[in-house]
């Protein structure tokens, strides 16, 4: 395959330039200012149009897709813990696989429809737990999608509940995957989690070499995940149990102070900001800043649209920091850099060896786009209704906003009768 006439568009290192990209096994196998077409069938002319890696979201829940208009409780939650008992664990407990495989299809449509071309989910489905890995897999695998996937351990469903979670991680984990997918070990969040829970999981990932993705601190005034509660700071128990490491990835990290958030730092783990749940949790604003390298971009599970992320990320931060729009197209460029070292291949490169996930913008600026203004043009200009094409691992997922191999409207009426199923047996 050939593409020519592309406007390209890399965030690390943040650049504009024109080029032509030979697409070969899945793998961009040349760049040049102009490459000779050996024929005329697979060659694509962009014209102009803008060519950037897929975007990746660094935290989701699919599973929340059918919660999407849902009618909430009799009596509303007063804090994020009791949105937690009132709404999402009584969502998951009522799941089976028929609504997580509807949930996983309508997610990943509207991932790819969003530019977003990798995935890094964290599940939970307590009544469906053997197996759940690997329907969500299947989906995905069917519509195309780079994705990470693991189950949400924790004791709060008692000792089989528990036992059934770590035997669904442990051989998932240990069952070939395709080349498009990974699997990680999950944790729901440490006040949840024992300490002897949480060195299982510790001893689950150093036994498969991976990361664990967990939860941390979301909620900035609860002191469940505090040193009062615990009596240790809540890094130190991740430590203890061999979860913080450079491969952990650590979601919200809003309620941590300066020595936890110092820590993390340290141990070079993933720390991911997802400030459209965090304001709608209202449950603070994590110092995003203070992470540099290690901050990245998750939704938690609404959608995956990364620019509307990015645009919120920007908003709220610049009005409590003065940060600029460079500073989170920085952290926006970090969710490639994870998905890098998860994949081990240079994701979010447009360069000989890099991976075909692309995305095509069709985006016409009434002003010079240029490397040094970039990031402006990003929150200022770009939205994912400018997506028109979608490729991954050098095949068309979506071409000219019309979706390849994937029935949409049968995905979504299948979705909207597992939603009726989900919704009445709440």
């Amino acid at each position: 395959m050939l593409l020519k006439n592309a406007t390209c568009v890399t965030f690390d290192p943040q650049k504009v330039f024109k080029a032509d990209l030979q697409i070969e096994g899945g793998k961009i196998t040349a760049v040049a200012p102009a490459i000779n077409a050996k024929n005329q069938k697979g060659n694509y002319d962009l014209k102009g149009r803008l060519l950037l890696p897929g975007f990746v979201c660094a935290h989701t829940h699919l599973y929340s897709a059918l919660a999407r208009g849902m009618p909430g409780p009799e009596t509303p939650p007063t804090d994020f813990k009791q949105i937690l008992e009132k709404v999402w664990w009584k969502l998951d407990a009522a799941l089976d696989e028929p609504m997580i495989r509807a949930s996983a299809l309508v997610g990943a449509i509207e991932a790819v429809k969003a530019g977003t071309t990798t995935l890094i989910d964290h599940h939970s489905s307590p009544g469906f737990i053997r197996g759940s890995l690997s329907a969500i897999d299947n989906v995905l695998e069917n519509v195309g999608l780079r994705r990470v996937v693991c189950y949400e351990i924790t004791d709060r469903g008692g000792d089989l509940a528990l036992h059934e979670m770590l035997k669904e991680s442990n051989d998932f984990l240990e069952t070939k995957r395709p080349p498009l997918s990974k699997a990680m070990v999950g944790a729901h969040a440490p006040f949840t989690l024992s300490d002897p829970t949480m060195e299982r999981c510790g001893h689950l990932a150093a036994k498969f070499d991976c990361g664990v993705h967990i939860h941390l601190a979301e909620d900035g005034t609860d002191p469940y995940e505090s040193q009062m509660y615990f009596s240790v700071l809540v890094t130190e128990r991740l430590r203890r149990a061999g979860l913080l490491n450079s491969k952990s990835i650590l979601a919200h990290c809003v309620g941590l102070g300066a020595v936890d958030r110092a820590a993390i730092i340290e141990a070079g783990a993933w720390m991911v900001h997802n400030p459209r749940s965090n304001m709608n949790n209202r449950v603070g604003r994590a110092q995003v800043e203070a992470f540099n390298k290690s901050a990245t971009l998750g939704t938690d599970g609404i959608g995956a649209d990364m620019l509307e992320e990015l645009k919120t990320a920007y908003y709220r931060g610049h009005e409590e920091t003065g940060s600029d729009a460079t500073t989170y197209l920085r952290i926006l460029a970090n969710n490639h850099r994870l998905a890098a070292a998860i994949f081990d291949q240079p994701i979010g490169k447009i360069e000989v060896g890099a991976p075909a996930d692309l995305i095509v913008l069709d985006y016409d600026s009434p002003t010079p786009l240029t490397s040094e203004n970039l990031p402006w043009h990003v929150v200022f200009g770009w939205s994912s209704a400018l997506i028109d094409s979608v490729m991954i691992g050098g095949k068309w997922i979506m071409r000219k906003r019309r979706f390849v191999s994937v029935d949409v409207e049968r995905a979504y009426r299948e979705a909207r009768e597992q939603a009726d199923r989900l919704w009445s047996k709440l």
